[in-house]
């Protein structure tokens, strides 16, 4: 490219003429700065400059007249300073322009790509952000630019949801906030612009569910029935059973291997599970869960299944076929319709999975199993967490007290033995 060198300005600029091949006009006053003239007579100012790592870069400013010589120089005087401090302002650029073109779908499918595959355990925990992103973010604000997104297009899809949802809705606002987050780690958005700032989440009821003697009777009647009569998956049943005898979350059944079971020490050890990283450390934390007589008597009957011998999973799911023709071996995903078929075969209605959990903390301090031992059991990492169970037991010392007081109150009226 041809260059000569001249103090830029509005004159010389406008009398620098077309040619028969494009120039460059180098200016005298700062350095790396020029006017690009093309034969058709278009004048483009620009900026040369190399990175900290060599790179030579020629961003455009803007076209004159569009832009003065004055305004252009300033944009380049900065641009320069922006380099010495070891920046690449052409790259900022592009990153900007592709960043502000990036719609919410975009920032979700990378969000799923780059964050929840890699940090969140497979299974529910990623097809519940799967499943609110489809259901509900991506239908509502999808198509919007990501950099258009405000604190009132938030609070109205969270308001929305509220109507039907609360759960749902809380969830989506906090699946939302760390995509935007992400959002202003990627440079799509200005630091500090999530939108989902002081959005205020809904209440959610604590909600704790025992089961009454008939439901237990009911409910152990249904998965023998499910299982004998084979009305679908008979893995629920072993994934049921297992909750019921150990409390352990149903995440850490479904996604534990074969290989994870230590029928010597009569231990099933999760490759993953929810106390498996703390805070900010990334340090995996062992858990081990102990295997009483009957929850090994639920592994056996899984061990001799003639059906799933050759599926790796201790609740095996169904399985997908590859390509060449051959059998992936998949462990169970979601379980809810067969949870439900139990539930309406036993005539119950609104038990969760997890409510057997619960049930089964609540057993042990109804039968004053002590509290730091509910806790190692529940693999709770804080033993506030198990004390949300302690009104079980202040009930039973609330009878034994009301027994003793009946007694005083009996002797201090002079009918006492």
């Amino acid at each position: 490219m041809t260059g000569r060198k001249q103090s830029l300005s509005n004159l010389t600029c406008k009398n620098a003429a077309p040619e028969g091949k494009e120039y460059v006009v180098w200016d005298t006053q700062t350095k790396g700065f020029f006017l690009k003239v093309s034969p058709t007579g278009r004048k483009t100012f620009g900026l040369y400059y190399r990175t900290s790592t060599g790179k030579q870069r020629r961003p455009k400013i803007g076209s004159f007249p569009e832009i003065k010589t004055s305004a252009a120089r300033e944009i380049a005087q900065r641009w320069l300073y922006e380099v010495a401090v070891g920046n690449d302002p052409s790259a900022d650029r592009s990153e900007a322009r592709n960043s502000a073109e990036m719609t919410v779908r975009d920032l979700a499918n990378r969000h799923m790509r780059e964050h929840v595959q890699v940090k969140k355990k497979e299974g529910e925990s990623q097809s519940n952000d799967e499943r609110n992103l489809r259901l509900h973010i991506l239908p509502a604000i999808g198509d919007r630019k990501v950099s258009e997104i405000e604190h009132d297009d938030i609070f109205k899809l969270h308001r929305q949801l509220q109507a039907k949802y609360t759960v749902n809705g809380n969830r989506v606002v906090s699946l939302l906030s760390k995509m935007f987050n992400n959002a202003e780690l990627w440079k799509m958005r200005d630091y500090g612009s999530n939108p989902c700032r002081f959005i205020q989440l809904d209440l959610e009821e604590e909600r704790e569910r025992d089961l009454e003697d008939w439901e237990w009777i009911a409910l152990a009647k249904a998965l023998d029935e499910y299982e004998k009569y084979q009305l679908g998956n008979v893995a629920i049943c072993w994934l049921i059973r297992l909750i019921i005898f150990t409390g352990t979350r149903r995440g850490e059944i479904m996604n534990a291997p074969l290989s994870a079971i230590d029928m010597k020490r009569e231990v099933l050890i999760p490759l993953d599970h929810k106390g498996s990283t703390l805070g900010r450390s990334r340090k995996k934390k062992r858990k081990e869960i102990v295997l009483n007589s009957f929850a090994l008597d639920v592994i056996e009957d899984r061990l001799k299944h003639p059906q799933w011998k050759d599926n790796p999973w201790l609740i095996p799911g169904r399985p997908a076929t590859a390509a060449d023709g051959s059998t992936i071996h998949k462990h169970m995903i979601n379980p809810k319709k067969p949870w439900e078929k139990i539930k309406k075969m036993a005539g119950i209605t609104d038990l969760r999975i997890h409510d057997l959990r619960h049930a089964f903390a609540t057993v042990g301090i109804d039968d004053n199993i002590d509290m730091t031992m509910i806790q190692k059991l529940l693999g709770h990492s804080k033993i506030e967490t198990t004390m949300r169970y302690a009104h079980r037991r202040h009930d039973a010392q609330r009878k034994t007290q009301d027994r003793i007081a009946n007694a005083i109150s009996a002797r201090m009226r002079g009918s006492g033995s």
